[in-house]
This record gives C-alpha cells, sequence and structure tokens, in this order.
C-alpha cells in the first residue's frame, strides 16, 4: 500500500543538515534605535518642542553559519516550494494521529488528507 501527498517545503539553496551549526558569525549592519515621543514645554500657551519624536527601529544584523571544512555561507533568502511526495506507508512513522515521512529535506509531516492507494 502506498501514500500520496503535497507539501510545500522550503528550498532555501541549502542541503538539509540536521546537525546544528558549530559557529555563528554575526555582523552588525545597522544599529537599533530606541523610539522616543517628542517632550515639549509650554510657555504662554504655545508649545516649544524641546526634543524631536524618534521612530524607533530594530537593529539589522547578518548572520553566515560556518561548519567546520567549509568556507562561510551567506544567508539565502526562504523559497517555498510545492512538491508531491509518494512513499510506501512502511516508511511512515506512525505516532496515532499524526505520521511522519523521513525525506532529504527533512522530517515531513504527511498531510490529513493524503491519499492512500
Amino acid at each position: 500500500m502506498r501514500v500520496k501527498w503535497t507539501s510545500t517545503i522550503n528550498k532555501a539553496g541549502t542541503s538539509y543538515q540536521p546537525e546544528t551549526p558549530s559557529v555563528i558569525k554575526r555582523d552588525l549592519l545597522e544599529r537599533e534605535v530606541k523610539p522616543l515621543k517628542a517632550r515639549y514645554r509650554v510657555s504662554k500657551g504655545v508649545k516649544y518642542d524641546v526634543t524631536p519624536e524618534v521612530i524607533g527601529k530594530p537593529a539589522k544584523i547578518k548572520e553566515e553559519v560556518i561548519r567546520e571544512g567549509t568556507p562561510y555561507e551567506g544567508q539565502v533568502p526562504d523559497s517555498f516550494e510545492r512538491i508531491e511526495f509518494d512513499a510506501d506507508v512502511s516508511e511512515l512513522q506512525d505516532y496515532g494521529d499524526v505520521k511522519y515521512y523521513r525525506s532529504e529535506y527533512g522530517k515531513i509531516r504527511v498531510s490529513k488528507n493524503a491519499e492512500y492507494y
């Protein structure tokens, strides 16, 4: 008996590597700006700005994964793709309600509307 289903996979340009990276190199591209409200004082019923309002922005950090024996690998933007899987039922890992399939993209959940034939 076989099962067929379609899953959305993140193909970020790198093959699946289950081990955690040994080092992550971080470069600060842009510093964080803390948000502040405008401050003013009132003199004779007129507002005078003391400090202007500052809009907060988060810091931008570029991360590079360093693996042993390989050169630097820059960040790759996420690219999602719909892939159809066709596997034998004996290859699935059954956890009661949920079933998983181990593929070259990692551990993938078998969808509820999978077609058994």
